[in-house]
């Protein structure tokens, strides 16, 4: 019996001792295989006891591990900006082997996260310092919207720089923008505007047109060639219109044009293009008058050859006694005019005399005929081709 019993016992220990351990290590390593659920928290931690009777070997029922009690949901609270925790990793079951004891599960103090209680600045709210328009002010302004004369005259804007600095002026001399019109005459406007139009209407610029395009000749004449007319200017600066015709045709077609205020302007004895030929008058002014002292000053020279051929003439003579010859350079001296040119023929003169005709040569005028010559000029200017 003692064997039996013995036997009895040792499998009893030992079937205890196998189930202790086989719910040890389950529990042990049941947070990674069991699915977590609100009852067993992953975080708790167990500690497992095994204690063996001397005498007797009784099985002890399994302990129930008692149910985590519901915690009451805190209200939600919604932070500024919700800080990243990093969840702490669940600490392995730690493992002791004392004596067989019974098991005892002792819940590990749980972990709470509180959120960050910084509270968010608070925001004063915008308030209007506008002063609110008054019930007078109201009417004022809606009796002013509403009146005729003040809309026309607000809609009446006159433009240019006469009348806009004085209402400037007048707008700021009563505290207004410069832009609010005051009251005004109609005299006052009146005058203005003509002011303003007046203003405008003398500084406006003309449309600028370009200069007439004048082409030379190979026979010195400069040719313009217009809508109106053709324009010839002669070497001597003279100028030659020649109108275009009342009918005008495009080549040996039939096609063409013809102005008929021309043929009425025509008819009653004006001019349809006086403007016209007034505005390349005076913009080849400058070439005109290049031309005429040029031309000037090429007959000038030719008249000076010529005269002095004559003279040469005159003076080679010698059919004619020397006095008659002295005589006749003194007539060509006399007819010529001193004023403008006429002074550059007589100095001419004077010098073919001292040439040819040298003081104390016998060819030379005495002084007696010098003074009977020049008793017959009634100018004031005398013959003195020697001094």
């Amino acid at each position: 019996m003692n064997d039996v019993g013995g036997k009895r016992i040792s499998i009893s220990m030992t079937a205890s001792i196998g189930a202790h351990l086989v719910l040890a290590i389950g529990l042990a390593f049941a947070p990674e295989i069991l699915p977590t659920t609100e009852h067993v928290r992953p975080d708790t931690e167990f500690t497992l006891e095994i204690t063996t009777p001397t005498d007797e070997v009784v099985a002890e029922p399994e302990p129930e591990v008692a149910p985590e009690p519901e915690r009451e949901p805190e209200p939600e609270v919604v932070p500024e900006r919700e800080p990243e925790v990093e969840r702490p990793t669940p600490p392995a079951a730690r493992r002791s082997e004392p004596a067989p004891a019974a098991l005892v599960v002792t819940p590990a103090p749980s972990v709470s996260i509180t959120p960050d209680t910084q509270q968010e600045p608070e925001l004063t709210p915008h308030v209007d310092e506008t002063p609110r328009e008054t019930e007078a002010q109201r009417v004022e302004r809606m009796r002013t919207l509403l009146d005729p004369s003040a809309v026309a005259r607000r809609s009446f804007v006159v433009e240019g720089p006469g009348p806009s600095v004085p209402q400037r002026e007048r707008a700021g001399a009563i505290g207004g923008t410069g832009t609010d019109l005051v009251p005004r005459g109609e005299a006052e406007v009146e005058r203005e505007l003509s002011e303003g139009l007046r203003t405008q209407a003398m500084a406006k610029a003309y449309l600028a047109r370009t200069r007439p395009e004048v082409r030379r000749r190979p026979d010195g004449t400069h040719v313009y060639s217009g809508h109106a007319f053709t324009a010839t200017i002669r070497p001597d600066g003279s100028v030659q219109f020649e109108d275009r015709p009342g009918i005008q045709t495009d080549g040996f077609s039939t096609s063409g044009s013809f102005d008929i205020t021309d043929a009425f302007m025509r008819a009653s004895g004006q001019d349809p293009y006086a403007a016209e030929r007034e505005w390349f008058m005076e913009h080849t002014e400058e070439l005109r008058n290049r031309l005429e002292d040029e031309t000037r000053a090429q007959a000038m020279a030719a008249g000076m050859r010529r005269l002095r051929g004559q003279l040469t003439r005159i003076w080679q003579d010698e059919a004619r006694p020397a006095e008659q010859r002295r005589r006749a350079i003194f007539e060509q001296w006399a007819e010529v005019d001193d004023s403008g040119g006429g002074g550059d023929a007589r100095s001419v003169i004077e010098e073919f005399v001292r040439e040819h005709l040298p003081l104390g040569s016998p060819d030379a005028f005495t002084s007696d005929e010098l003074r009977r010559l020049n008793g017959r000029l009634e100018s004031g200017t005398r013959f003195a081709p020697y001094r």
